[in-house]
């Protein structure tokens, strides 16, 4: 019976294992699913973990540097109270003695009433707190006068002045305008003036070269509305130096004095050497301070500094225009 159905018991469990491995072979292989290789002899394909895909692995780029920039400042600045023997000071650089002032401060002329003034110190540049660099010079200041006498301010973001930069007014000699000398002027340049129309009136009627017109020189014009001053009597004219005038010291020295203008317009006396030479950027002699009988030769001779030290009263203007006589400390 079962020959007649074509299979027995034997060949029904041949014809079952079969199948089974059909069907194995068919998950592994079959519906696009790729076959494992290096399955290891005796595992079961199907407990074999897939090969993982390892991407490939960009480089680590380093963190971005943040560059800051370094806090730059300036230290409060220092000023000497007296310039190094090895410094070289400016000659039109007048030294000024001011109250309560500890340090030195210097003066010249720009003339039109302008004073310019000059400490010598020093400021350190900084960069976040350290030192770079030391700026040591001659410095601008501002002087003036607050409850407790004078005020030195100084700029620490300044630069040391340039002094080929530097400009001190050129004095130059002219005639004191004493009502005699305001006379002579107004008279002589009414002369000049006659004698230039009469050139100028002759030269176009007959076509010849025109006259050069008088110009003004560079020194103070009078006119009859100028006002006058005196010569202080105790002044001595020296007669070979035109406008050169002396008075003997208690010192038994002679003081010379010139009249003179640093700017064509305002004029005065200044400090001369016995040849009427005059120094650019001097300060004004206040006269009327100079030629007092303390400072005149005394009866009974009075002894020298033996530090060669000299002071002459002089005219300065501050910072915010006003007038103070204060001594000039000479060396001699």
């Amino acid at each position: 019976m079962g020959e007649r159905n074509g299979l027995g018991k034997g060949n029904k469990k041949r014809l079952l294992v079969l199948i089974m491995i059909g069907a194995s072979l068919f998950v592994t292989t079959g519906c696009g699913i790729k076959k494992a290789s290096n399955v290891p002899k005796g595992v079961p394909a199907s407990v074999i973990k897939p090969i993982e895909v390892i991407a490939e692995a960009k480089p680590t780029e380093p963190p971005a540097v943040v560059v800051r920039d370094a806090v730059k400042s300036r230290s409060p600045m220092k000023i000497f109270k007296d310039v190094p023997r090895d410094v070289q000071i400016p000659a039109y650089y007048s030294l000024v003695d001011l109250d309560n002032v500890p340090h030195a401060v210097y003066a010249y002329n720009l003339g039109n009433n302008e004073t310019v003034f000059r400490v010598y110190g020093e400021v350190q540049e900084l960069e976040d707190g350290n030192v770079v660099n030391t700026l040591t010079g001659f410095f601008t200041a501002k002087i003036t006068i607050q409850n407790d006498g004078y005020h030195v301010e100084t700029d620490k973001e300044e630069y040391p002045v340039v002094l080929e930069e530097e400009t001190p007014a050129t004095l130059k000699t002219c005639v004191v305008p004493t009502k005699q000398n305001i006379t002579n002027y107004v008279n002589k340049a009414k002369a000049d003036k006659a004698a230039y129309e009469k050139a100028l009136a002759k030269a176009q009627k007959n076509g010849s070269e025109l006259p050069k017109e008088p110009e003004w020189d560079g020194l103070p014009i009078l006119t009859k509305d100028t006002p006058s001053v005196k010569i202080p009597s105790e002044l001595r004219a020296v007669r070979k130096v035109a406008n050169l005038y002396y008075y003997e010291s208690k010192y038994r020295e002679n003081e010379y004095r010139r009249y003179a203008t640093p700017d064509g317009t305002t004029s005065g006396y200044y400090i001369s050497n016995s040849k009427g030479e005059l120094k650019d950027g001097s300060l004004e002699v206040d006269i009327k301070s100079d030629v007092t009988k303390e400072r005149r030769r005394q009866n009974k001779a009075v002894t020298k500094p033996s530090d060669g030290i000299y002071r002459v009263p002089v005219k300065i203007y501050l910072s915010d225009g006003q007038l103070q006589v204060v001594d000039q400390i000479i060396i001699r």
